[in-house]
């Protein structure tokens, strides 16, 4: 293969290999902790599947932690790299799958997965009118490939109108669509979301006060939401004796705030689904709770961790 000047990056702007090895050891054991808990969720997970009797709300509740599972397997390989901001997102993600995961198992389970589940489907439904829409108005499209993925797709987005609709329309439903419409309306909310229906809380906001975690909605997504949206990009910058200076990517001295965040909200959402699909499992979860409790005293104990040390 032939050599080319990008086949390394620029030191002071990209360093690939941790350079600090107090901070690497920092580092190695914060991941160890980080893979353990997703160690845990896989056994969590393997119980939960051998389990009998599961209904909608169970499987719902499945789906809800292995997307929280998936999550934290995925910031635990951005840490291991010293990848700290880049995190936030996927800790935001994390943030709402432990609000879903505590709002359908509260109560009225078998309801709240019913709405959850319709809340995917008028989502696609949605996306198929949007399609047929395009279509409609084809010649306003200037890209020739973007036309052509419409012409491709909207016969079936016509078929899926259809079927959508008549599901949603017709049985389990039914009530639940009308009482969509009815939030839609009476509530003046543009996009109503499963949690909303049935004068539910009214925003993600008013679903965290609910289960008073209103102090991670305000960090999580007040304070950090303009990292997550890319609207805080030039404080990489800063001055210094008049000259320009950037802050190199994985530095790591931020890594502490989404470790935390994002273990805290696993173990709540790991709590929840044990307590409510495998009550069986509870004396393990306590096992592993006992050990993270530890990991969490000694993550708490740490300083500012500057990888430019």
């Amino acid at each position: 293969m032939n050599e080319h000047f990008f086949d390394s990056p620029v030191a002071n702007i990209l360093v690939r290999e941790i350079d600090n090895d107090q901070f690497e050891s920092v580092l190695k054991r914060i991941c160890i902790t980080l893979n353990r808990d997703v160690n845990f969720g896989t056994h969590a997970m393997d119980s939960a599947f051998a389990a009998s009797g599961l209904k909608l709300q169970h499987v719902i509740a499945l789906g809800i932690f292995r997307s929280s599972l998936a999550n934290h397997d995925a910031i635990s390989s951005l840490i291991a790299n010293a990848i700290d901001t880049a995190s936030l997102p996927l800790v935001r993600t994390s943030f709402e799958l432990c609000l879903f995961m505590s709002y359908l198992t509260e109560k009225d389970s078998e309801r709240r997965a019913i709405l959850y589940f319709m809340d995917d489907m008028i989502s696609e439904l949605d996306s198929c009118k949007r399609t047929v829409e395009l279509y409609e108005n084809l010649d306003s499209i200037t890209e020739d490939y973007a036309k052509q993925a419409i012409v491709d797709n909207v016969e079936l987005a016509k078929a899926g109108i259809e079927e959508l609709e008549k599901q949603l329309q017709e049985g389990r439903y039914s009530s639940h669509y009308d009482e969509y419409h009815r939030t839609k309306k009476d509530r003046h909310i543009r996009f109503p979301s499963w949690y909303n229906l049935y004068d539910g809380p009214r925003s993600l906001k008013a679903l965290s006060e609910h289960f008073e975690l209103k102090h991670f909605y305000t960090e999580v997504y007040g304070l950090k939401s303009r990292i997550a949206h890319g609207k805080s990009s030039h404080k990489a910058f800063s001055t210094l004796d008049g000259q320009l200076v950037m802050k190199r990517l994985r530095v790591g001295s931020d890594i502490l705030f989404p470790v935390t965040v994002a273990r805290t909200m696993f173990n709540m959402i790991a709590g929840r689904f044990v307590e409510f699909v495998i009550p069986s499992f509870q004396e393990k979860y306590h096992e592993w709770r006992l050990v993270s409790h530890e990991e969490a005293d000694w993550i708490a104990s740490l300083e500012f961790v500057d990888t430019n040390a």
